[in-house]
């Protein structure tokens, strides 16, 4: 409890799983921990502490944080590690994806968010497309078409 006052971490709920300290203490994917460790991310902040246990139980949550505490680390590093446990999208099983949808509100939001998904999936087979308007809607779509684990991209582009 103490800890968990220490890092302004409150929580609501129950059976609540408790935060994690060490990204070593982590448990997801491999592929996941040695792109955390490219990264250079040293000491998960207070979000990720508590965010990415909730999350890798498969409940559901809410995280507020400040600007630039890794809020998207917190939700995309759960997300990865259980798209490594589904089969790749290819020729055969295009059709089954893409396994997750994230929207954002402001393009300039989305685009950040997928180059975080890049820089964390960056040792798996996972692919994205980014749906934003001021791009050419003929190459994003032609970037699904080839199949994609992830879309991310802002209400109005993917309704589109």
């Amino acid at each position: 409890m103490i800890f968990k006052e220490d890092n302004d971490i409150r929580v609501q709920g129950t059976k609540c799983p408790p935060p994690f300290m060490r990204w070593s203490d982590l448990k997801v994917h491999p592929k996941v921990l040695d792109a955390i460790a490219e990264i250079g991310y040293e000491k998960p902040s207070p979000i990720q502490m508590q965010a990415i246990p909730v999350a890798l139980d498969k409940r559901d949550l809410v995280g507020i944080a400040p600007t630039g505490m890794g809020k998207s680390c917190a939700f995309l590093a759960p997300m990865i590690d259980f798209f490594m446990n589904l089969p790749k999208i290819d020729g055969e099983s295009i059709n089954d994806g893409p396994y997750g949808l994230i929207l954002a509100p402001t393009r300039e939001l989305a685009i950040q968010i997928e180059a975080e998904f890049i820089r964390l999936s960056k040792f798996t087979h996972l692919r994205s497309a980014c749906l934003i308007g001021g791009r050419s809607a003929s190459e994003q779509s032609s970037k699904i078409s080839r199949g994609c684990e992830v879309i991310i991209g802002t209400p109005g582009r993917i309704l589109d």
